[in-house]
């Protein structure tokens, strides 16, 4: 196999004929360099024994299969050098979430990017705490909630359940 992130071999044959060798910057998205060279993603994670949807940033080559003689010219990294933008932060906070086994909705995760200044580590931080005081107290928010819809939520979704079996029957 490669060392330091790199591809062990271009083909699975262990042939590097018939492969680009790319220099990987950091940004690019398999996904970009798929649509730049003319392949499929699934062409170019085979190629470079990729498991994953994601690049290793410590990777510095890529083997991506020829489609032609002529090699495509690869445009620059969009955004690269430039701090991720609030949305894309917040993207990355439901990304790392689900990682550690919980959903949050991107509405929460902008919420806990903005308190957090953009510093993603501290609103995951923020979140995790958020979630284990929500876990330790699970009784007292039931409680809130069900006092903030009129105590009854058992029958409203009972009724809710009803309406829809009744609708789509």
């Amino acid at each position: 196999g490669g060392r330091g992130g790199e591809p062990a071999v271009g083909g699975v044959d262990g042939s590097n004929e018939g492969f680009w060798d790319h220099e990987y910057r950091q940004g690019e998205t398999l996904m970009g360099l798929a649509l730049a060279y003319g392949v499929s993603v699934a062409d170019i994670k085979r190629a470079n024994k990729i498991v994953g949807n994601h690049l290793d940033p410590g990777r510095k080559h890529l083997w991506i299969p020829k489609r032609g003689e002529e090699r495509p010219a690869v445009a620059p990294v969009e955004g690269a050098g430039r701090r991720p933008t609030r949305t894309q932060l917040a993207i990355r906070l439901c990304e790392r979430a689900r990682a550690e086994g919980f959903e949050v909705r991107r509405e929460e995760a902008l919420f806990y990017v903005d308190e957090a200044e953009e510093d993603l580590d501290a609103a995951l931080h923020a979140l995790r705490k958020d979630l284990e005081w929500e876990a330790q107290n699970k009784s007292r928010v039931d409680a809130e909630v069900d006092r903030a819809v009129g105590g009854d939520t058992g029958g409203a979704l009972k009724q809710l359940s009803s309406v829809f079996k009744g609708i789509f029957a």
